[in-house]
């Protein structure tokens, strides 16, 4: 289990692709520890889509992969003003040299260890003792037009994707303007570029031949 870097992974996204099911394969759940305190299992199925905050939330895969092949896309963005480099080295001035040496040993809770960047529990099965003790499970595929979260299952508004598309336009071209190009062509050919914007001025559109 591990978070990621947070001067990058702010919020990661991973697109399953495909896995087999051959005879004696098993799901291969990512194990999430998320901000309620729960522990959750995601199984995911092709074209499944998971949103999460990978730099806060505890996260891998301890379960043992059963099968031939899995594969999924990994995607991580951070905001444009996002001061990550800073926040790094802060954090590596808050932390005392002597973080990892073993004063004491507890047998009230259980023995946690540090490889690199990761962190086991190697006395629980399947090296993450949260997993014996109950899980969240969640598994796709999920259904078109629907997110899951930890309250349920929702129903996406595509409203919004509408209302973007008429408030982003292309404003409509004057026929006069293109009578006017077309007469000042000699040779009767037009071949030109043609930037269309909206009423935004972002350019959405380029046309090469009228």
């Amino acid at each position: 289990m591990h978070v990621d870097k947070s001067n990058t992974h702010v919020v990661s996204i991973i697109l399953h692709v495909d896995h087999d099911n051959d005879e004696g394969s098993e799901p291969w759940p990512i194990v999430i520890e998320s901000f309620d305190g729960n522990t959750a299992e995601v199984s995911m199925e092709s074209g499944d889509m998971l949103f999460y905050e990978s730099s806060k939330c505890m996260h891998g895969r301890p379960r043992k992969f059963k099968g031939r092949f899995y594969s999924s896309l990994f995607i991580h963005y951070y905001p444009a003003d996002w001061k990550g480099d800073e926040l790094i080295h802060d954090t590596h001035h808050r932390i005392p040299p002597s973080w990892n040496t073993q004063t004491y040993v507890s047998n009230q809770v259980e023995h946690l260890k540090v490889i690199e960047t990761a962190m086991t529990e190697p006395t629980c099965k399947d090296t993450w003792c949260a997993l014996n003790k109950g899980t969240l499970k969640f598994s796709g595929p999920a259904e078109v037009g629907t997110y899951t979260d930890a309250s349920g299952t929702h129903y996406l508004d595509f409203d919004w994707e509408k209302r973007s598309v008429e408030n982003n336009a292309p404003l409509p071209v004057p026929r006069d303007v293109i009578d006017t190009i077309a007469e000042s062509n000699a040779d009767g050919k037009l071949d030109i570029q043609l930037k269309t914007e909206s009423a935004r001025g972002r350019v959405l559109a380029d046309s090469d031949s009228f």
